[in-house]
């Protein structure tokens, strides 16, 4: 079986088809996040730390000119950031949050940052973990790279 060249390796491509069942299955976008829903249920260990893959919504426009980066220095005290660590405490679905980049579509993490411990709710395919070596670094990688190539 000949991975697509989305994912990362032949392994992946089988770990995730595991998960979400292959073409045939004849299942749509959302029965898929259900079954990697309840897949991550019952792999992650929490709390887990966790970090952004890159700039939330909110952050992309305000990180290209001095002024801006200074605005966004300001904005993180209240809003969270890609640069932040969260510990990671449940995973939900179906529910939309302001900060996730696509609410009802995505999972919902919620997560406390360190070290105000401030709770928000994160799109979970917007989350990484700190460390390779973390059991929580395959479940979430697999999620995030199926839910951007396929949603």
């Amino acid at each position: 079986m000949q991975p697509p060249e989305k994912y990362r390796s032949e392994e992946q491509y089988k770990r995730i088809i595991a998960i979400v069942g292959g073409d045939a299955d004849h299942l749509d976008f959302l029965d898929r996040v259900q079954r990697f829903h309840q897949y991550l249920v019952s792999k992650l260990q929490l709390p887990g730390l966790v970090t952004g893959i890159g700039p939330f919504a909110w952050e992309q426009r305000y990180l290209n000119t001095r002024n801006e980066r200074r605005y966004h220095a300001a904005s993180r005290q209240t809003q969270p950031s890609f640069k932040d660590t969260f510990a990671l405490l449940d995973v939900g679905k179906g529910v939309g949050a302001e900060w996730m980049m696509y609410p009802l579509e995505d999972l919902v993490a919620h997560v406390r940052r360190s070290p105000d411990r401030r709770e928000f709710y994160l799109g979970l395919s917007e989350l990484r973990t700190l460390e390779d070596a973390s059991p929580n670094y395959q479940p979430l990688d697999d999620y995030a790279v199926w839910f951007m190539n396929e949603r």
